[in-house]
């Protein structure tokens, strides 16, 4: 399956002679998020590049499991896997253990969760299947119940944490972002 969109980092070419063996990607001159948030990085970014940068890799998993026949589950999106470009625009990478979704609404992936473990979805890791109900929540959040809608808020707002920094002056935050 060939996959292409403009937050996916591109395959430029692969080497496959003898003992070598590579793949080639496109340059990202900004390296990956995880970088730009470490406690290292005296860089911080300012609140309109953290909303770009969310908003960019919303856009890639909107692609993957709403764009794509069939559906794609990434299985490990963490800020290490999102690239950026020399514009700062995010790029997701590392589709090595993604997964298609079966069009058939009663299909479910069945497979040892996979992924960084403080990145992975708490439901999926005890019953080790996801149907495609999962995806209801991008397509009519209202149909979640209040239990549903509970345990999805505390899961984004745990997977988002990281691009929230105290250093950072949010009070300017709708000025710097529009």
């Amino acid at each position: 399956m060939i996959v292409h969109h403009r937050n996916f980092v591109s395959l430029i070419g692969y080497c496959d002679e003898d003992e070598i063996k590579a793949l080639v990607y496109e340059y990202m001159a900004n390296g990956n998020l995880q970088q730009h948030l470490s406690v290292k990085n005296t860089n911080i970014l300012k609140w309109n590049e953290r909303l770009n940068i969310a908003v960019d890799a919303a856009h890639g998993l909107d692609y993957l499991h709403n764009g794509c026949i069939p559906p794609i589950m990434h299985r490990d999106l963490k800020p290490s896997n999102i690239l950026l470009d020399e514009n700062m625009h995010a790029k997701i990478a590392d589709f090595s253990i993604s997964r298609a979704f079966s069009d058939d609404i009663n299909s479910h992936i069945s497979t040892r969760p996979a992924g960084t473990s403080s990145y992975i979805d708490p439901g999926y890791i005890v019953s080790a299947s996801i149907t495609k109900n999962w995806m209801k929540v991008f397509n009519d959040p209202t149909s979640l119940t209040d239990d549903e809608m509970y345990n999805l808020r505390n899961r984004w707002a745990t997977c988002f944490l990281d691009l929230f920094n105290p250093t950072v002056d949010y009070d300017d935050a709708d000025e710097e972002a529009y």
